[in-house]
């Protein structure tokens, strides 16, 4: 759009054609004049543009996959001890209305190993994921007792995932006997169940205590978020979850694929109420979020709990997927959920915002061209960086011409991703 278009002056101007010459003690005179009109078309002058922040993802290609690391990602559930689904995997995914990849179960080291839940999966073909605990008394590492408990794995070969020891500040104080028996397990159940991934997993709640207990040698890691309504001025919410899943986030994604398993509430007795709406609604958030700019997350595992049949004293919460409108708004989440990309690429969150212009045009910050894409300009043009907030810019079109980047722009997911085409430019 353009707020002046051809217009037309008529330009008088005069030409001293002949000089002048200086007469009577210095007075100019001139000698002769010439008047001459001229047409100036200008030219159209655009109207300003502004710009709207989107999450920027960038590529890198050849990267290699992790034990069961999809290169998509695969959705599980958690029905083993709901109170209505009771481990019926028929039942829960004609619910959802979309096929799961993995279910999931848990048991405490040196428990019965969970045979019938491990063949029900593969009669369904489905990946089991089980949830390793301590044992409820004695010596949380006992390393006769761990070597027990992974010989028992040896008995159906198959893939699985396997959790072991998840991470609560409230569990675990001394950082570095917890990573020791972790590596440890890792090596032990290697030895009885080669197929197994090795998830390390952490509580939601305890995200900025972790990094002093993660164990290198863990496949994926995982995050446990448990969304409980939280009323502030009679309006119910869920907090700060999604705050400490992007901290989470960003600080393991170069590390392993991630996993998360989810809950959430939709009643707690501290107000008596039922919010379905409210939870229905986090849930859409929650799935659209993750699959649109959080690519490293390679499962999402929805765990089952009805807090009113198994847990006695208060508050109890019920964080259970049976009601509309929650029935529907998973289902809905799951069979639209798709973040994959172009490129053939591994894709990550650029630490860098990214813009899209009233013009149309994308725009992306220079750093993490250099930084994280680690591309060098083939040619040298200044004239190309725009600033934008503050922030060297290039533009999507100059991008791909100096630096042989490819653009994908989506602003309904709110995002943009870039990978390289053009890998002699990459260093």
């Amino acid at each position: 759009m353009f707020f002046i278009k051809n217009i037309t002056l008529a330009v008088i101007i005069v030409f001293i054609l002949t000089g002048c010459a200086v007469v009577d003690g210095g007075t100019p005179q001139y000698t002769e004049t010439n008047t001459q009109f001229i047409q100036l078309e200008t030219e159209a002058v655009p109207e300003s543009v502004t710009y709207t922040e989107l999450a920027l993802l960038y590529g890198i290609a050849d990267v290699g996959l992790a034990a069961l690391e999809p290169s998509g990602m695969l959705f599980g559930a958690d029905i083993s001890d709901d109170g209505v689904y009771n481990g019926d995997i028929d039942a829960y995914e004609k619910m959802a209305g979309t096929s799961h990849s993995i279910y999931q179960t848990e048991m405490r080291l040196g428990g019965e190993y969970p045979r019938k839940f491990i063949l029900s999966c593969l009669a369904a073909e489905k990946t089991p994921c089980i949830i390793i605990r301590p044992p409820t008394s004695g010596d949380k590492y006992d390393c006769e007792l761990l070597e027990q408990t992974a010989a028992t794995f040896a008995e159906i070969q198959t893939p699985m995932f396997i959790a072991f020891y998840p991470y609560s500040a409230a569990e675990w104080s001394n950082a570095a006997e917890y990573i020791e028996f972790f590596e440890q397990a890792k090596e032990t159940f290697a030895g009885y169940a080669p197929f197994a991934a090795i998830i390390w997993q952490v509580d939601a709640a305890d995200v900025y205590y972790s990094p002093a207990f993660y164990p290198e040698c863990a496949g994926w890691v995982g995050l446990t978020i448990k969304a409980s309504l939280v009323e502030t001025n009679g309006v119910c919410g869920y907090g700060d979850v999604l705050e400490r899943i992007d901290s989470f986030y960003r600080r393991y994604q170069h590390e392993k694929p991630i996993m998360l398993s989810l809950s959430v509430s939709h009643y707690t007795s501290v107000s008596n109420k039922y919010e379905t709406a409210a939870a229905a609604e986090f849930l859409a958030d929650f799935y659209a979020k993750i699959t649109n700019i959080y690519p490293r997350v390679k499962s999402v595992i929805y765990v089952n709990i009805n807090e009113l049949t198994t847990v006695s004293q208060r508050p109890r919460e019920n964080f259970l997927v049976y009601d509309e409108p929650l029935r529907t708004a998973y289902a809905d989440a799951l069979s639209g959920a798709d973040w994959r990309q172009g490129g053939g690429a591994e894709f990550y969150l650029s630490a860098c915002t990214a813009y899209i212009g009233t013009d149309g045009e994308a725009y992306i910050p220079a750093i993490s061209l250099a930084e994280e894409l680690g591309v060098t300009a083939a040619d040298v043009d200044s004239d190309a960086i725009i600033y934008i907030n503050g922030n060297a810019c290039y533009s999507a079109r100059d991008a791909m011409r100096l630096f042989g980047v490819r653009t994908e722009t989506n602003p309904d997911k709110k995002r943009i991703s870039i990978y390289v085409t053009n890998q002699p430019n990459r260093r």
